[in-house]
């Protein structure tokens, strides 16, 4: 993204609010696993702190302390599937919910997956198999976001879910790397592996050299540690309303696929939620603003940074409902699917743009004398010609909360939202939807935030000369090492034995280490170099 990260300067003051027909306010509810916070949209704004629009899993679900070594998952066992009807490229299928298949013994999902698993609070890596899962992270309390890098590394904020304070960290094979504590969200890792972009509320000052402020915005941080630097600062809020000039708070939402631009969502502190805010488009230079109308809704890349698409409404109310395309040159926006009068009402969730030149989503054409914000959405898994014209590709089922689309072979994993479907799946379960007609795939795992593990890079990568070696210290020179606590985690997974973790390296880790590396050949020292921290991540 060339200068766009790291610069000081605030961008130019804000140019008015679009004004637009609205529907009503967009606060959009989901089942308690996987509560998606659309703050933006609600008659009030989130306080300091708040995680932008993004799913945050349940305080009744998160552990507290060290969570449990994670096990064999149970299998799914649900209805027995029903034979789809076949896709029919001028009408919608029925709102007839076809049941999920059994997980199969493989190729339950096209690629291994990152998710945060709902019973451990941490990230786990699921196999094609949908059954092999292996614990990534071991924080003692939970991991509330994550993003991987192509390069393999991971980036995750850990902290108590109720409170603003969480700790951003780097982990890769160049070891464990405490970036920023503070009130952080929305990590999102540029696709070079070079940086983190992220929400930083309340920051600290002395941030910005030669500036005692800090002002709260979007920041920018190393993964090799180092101090962070501002993207873009938020305006500052005076509590009044003045549609001219919006208190306008950044949420980052995605880089470009060439990792040149970025994607932020804006809202107005200071206004009503409705009719909405922005999407602000970051480069690639650091004087290059591109802003377009937004609310409630997700904005895509298409597969060569010159487009972005979003859909509006489904699950729960919206703004306005529909797809939408927004140039990424000039922030024009286009309908694709539009709300006729008296017509049906589109319904569409999770836009994506591929090579082909249409985009896929989850539809559904509800009925508009019926329709309401209490609506059970029932979206089909279709291909949206950029005519507007749609070809169902799935039986339709309960509205997703999560979409991970996949293009080889076509398809999307997903997460459930509904906690009391018809069909019995709890909220939070993974499942794969694939683009041939065939039913939904339950996975036999539950949780949120899902990422495809990188094909060409992994865990376990990373430059050897940045690692500091963790050693074994005498009890009088101990110092708790919070790299320690995690390389005792992975080593009590492992049935090493390396007793509470607790920070500190005494006998007992030592002698787990070493037990680590006579298993697999490794010098053994009892210390822990870069080639046993890399083997503890998996490298064979």
């Amino acid at each position: 993204m060339n200068n766009v990260v790291g610069t000081h300067q605030a961008v130019e003051p804000i140019r008015a609010m679009r004004s637009i027909r609205t529907r009503g306010h967009g606060v959009r509810a989901l089942a308690p696993l996987l509560v998606l916070i659309l703050a933006a949209c609600s008659a009030s704004a989130p306080g300091a702190g708040a995680p932008p629009p993004s799913p945050a899993p349940s305080a009744t679900q998160a552990p507290t302390e060290q969570p449990p070594i994670l096990g064999s998952p149970t299998v799914v066992t649900p209805v027995a599937p029903t034979t789809p009807p076949a896709p029919s490229s001028t009408t919608m299928p029925t709102r007839a919910i076809v049941a999920p298949t059994p997980v199969e013994p493989a190729g339950a999902i096209p690629a291994p997956t990152y998710f945060i698993a709902a019973d451990v609070g941490q990230v786990v890596r699921i196999e094609p198999d949908g059954r092999t899962l292996t614990q990534v992270t071991f924080e003692p309390i939970t991991v509330v976001e994550f993003d991987v890098a192509a390069t393999g590394a991971l980036v995750f904020s850990t902290g108590e879910l109720t409170a603003n304070q969480r700790t951003l960290v780097a982990l890769d094979g160049s070891g464990r790397r405490e970036l920023l504590t503070g009130a952080i969200s929305a990590p999102r890792v540029a696709p070079d592996g070079q940086r983190v972009v992220f929400r930083l509320d309340d920051p600290p000052p002395g941030l910005i050299i030669g500036q005692e402020s800090t002002p709260p915005g979007v920041w920018s941080a190393p993964l090799t540690g180092g101090r962070p630097s501002l993207v873009i600062a938020d305006v500052p809020v005076d509590d009044v309303y003045d549609a001219a000039n919006p208190a306008w708070s950044y949420y980052p939402v995605a880089f470009s696929p060439d990792g040149s631009r970025l994607a932020l969502y804006a809202f107005d502190r200071d206004g009503p939620g409705v009719p909405g805010g922005e999407l602000v488009l970051l480069g690639p230079g650091p004087e290059q603003v591109v802003r377009g109308f937004s609310c409630c809704e997700e904005e895509r890349w298409n597969e060569d940074g010159s487009a972005l698409h979003m859909g509006g409404g489904g699950p729960g109310p919206d703004v306005r409902y529909g797809l939408y395309r927004i140039d990424a040159a000039t922030g024009a926006e286009s309908a694709v699917i539009e709300a006729a009068p008296d017509g049906p009402v589109p319904l569409v969730r999770a836009p994506r743009q591929f090579d082909d030149g249409a985009i896929y989503a989850f539809v559904e054409l509800a009925p508009a004398a019926s329709f309401s914000w209490e609506y059970p959405f029932r979206p089909t898994l279709t291909r949206v010609a950029p005519d507007g014209s749609m070809t169902p590709l799935s039986p339709p089922l309960a509205a997703p909360s999560e979409v991970l689309w996949r293009d080889n072979p076509l398809g999307a994993l997903l997460t459930t939202s509904d906690s009391a479907r018809p069909d019995g799946i709890g909220a939070g379960q993974l499942a794969w939807q694939a683009a041939d007609g065939s039913p939904l795939r339950l996975i036999a795992a539950s949780g949120l935030n899902l990422r495809w593990v990188p094909e060409d890079g992994a865990l376990w990568d990373g430059d050897c000369a940045a690692f500091s070696p963790l050693r074994y210290e005498e009890a009088a020179a101990r110092q708790f090492n919070p790299a320690t606590r995690d390389l005792q985690g992975r080593l009590n997974n492992l049935l090493l034995g390396a007793g509470e973790p607790d920070g500190f390296y005494g006998e007992q880790t030592r002698a787990a280490v070493t037990a680590f590396q006579q298993e697999r050949a490794l010098p053994v020292s009892g210390d822990v170099d870069c080639a046993t921290w890399q083997a503890l991540l998996g490298r064979p």
